[in-house]
């Protein structure tokens, strides 16, 4: 028995680091992250810049400006290739901006670069072509909540704090992280460690698909940014419980970018309408005409939807 026992012990080990392994790719998406890395990824023609500032002067200030922005799908090698001209577009031409409290709904069909455009804001991809410029504050940049988040066996005091300084929650701020907690629904899972924040816990392996989203949108509004992404981060839950996230998502002046594929269900909680659609204009006679995967697209723009 005692074989036996260690033979599980071991397989269930050796599924845990696969995991590690699958999930540390991931890892740079769901960090707080800053323009001032060099991200590269493209031989590009194209400038990032940040502006550094304590406060926000108004409350319609650009948090976000993208102008005349190309997006193209980073090739092995390519920073040593100087022909642009081999990477696959997605997208031409883009000219957006975000304004403070102004809540951006991205949507289009699969594939058609929706995520990309996320990985170009944050930071992930440069550009192909023009100017992404973003405004902070207090050294705070782009928090990105992705489709998957990065859940692993730890405390939960370590699984909810991932990436962050637990400490100023655990002792200076501990009212509105228990208001997170209860907002969230978040005490049914400290539960399941007797409420012992720093016992050790097999979160992969329970958490359900929505549980998972939970703990993602609870690191975001510890984090507290100005500007927010969530990638399709709230598929998985209630509509009453979308509602009372933005909702908390406004009380906390974060605003937010949100790709998801259901108008109807987000369009309520956002401003403002990006859509990609199928860029004719850039179609190529017969040759690009029926390859779907080398279709550009091109991004229009609506409010108060």
């Amino acid at each position: 028995m005692y074989l036996i026992s260690s033979f599980t012990s071991l397989f269930d080990l050796n599924n845990y680091a696969s995991e590690v392994v699958a999930y540390g790719k991931r890892v740079k998406p769901m960090l707080l992250l800053s323009f001032e890395e060099d991200v590269g990824g493209l031989n590009s023609v194209a400038t990032i810049t940040t502006t550094q500032v304590s406060t926000l002067k108004n409350q319609n200030e650009d948090l976000l400006q993208l102008r005349n922005v190309t997006i193209a799908v980073p090739l092995p090698g390519d920073g040593d290739n100087n022909n642009n001209n081999n990477n696959e577009i997605l997208a031409r031409n883009i000219n957006l901006k975000v304004k403070r409290n102004k809540n951006v709904l991205i949507t289009g069909p699969s594939g058609c670069g929706k995520s990309s455009l996320i990985k170009v804001i944050g930071g992930i991809w440069k550009p192909l072509y023009g100017t992404i410029h973003l405004v902070k504050t207090n050294n705070t940049g782009i928090y990105i909540s992705p489709q998957e988040p990065y859940i692993f066996q730890s405390s939960f005091e370590s699984l909810l704090f991932y990436n962050m300084k637990q400490h100023k929650y655990m002792t200076d701020n501990k009212k509105y992280l228990l208001h997170v907690m209860k907002l969230l629904n978040l005490n049914i899972l400290l539960n399941r460690c007797n409420g012992n924040w720093k016992k050790l816990h097999n979160w992969p392996n329970e958490l359900s698909r929505g549980e998972k989203q939970r703990i993602s949108i609870a690191r975001v509004l510890l984090n507290k940014p100005k500007l927010a992404i969530l990638d399709e981060s709230t598929s998985a839950l209630d509509v009453n419980m979308v509602k009372k996230i933005y909702k908390q998502f406004a009380i906390d002046n974060i605003t937010i970018i949100t790709v998801g594929h259901y108008i109807e269900h987000l369009k309520g909680f956002h401003h403002v309408l990006w859509n990609f659609q199928y860029d004719k204009e850039e179609e190529d006679d017969d040759e690009v005409e029926k390859d779907y995967i080398r279709q550009s697209y091109k991004i229009n723009t609506t409010t108060n939807f």
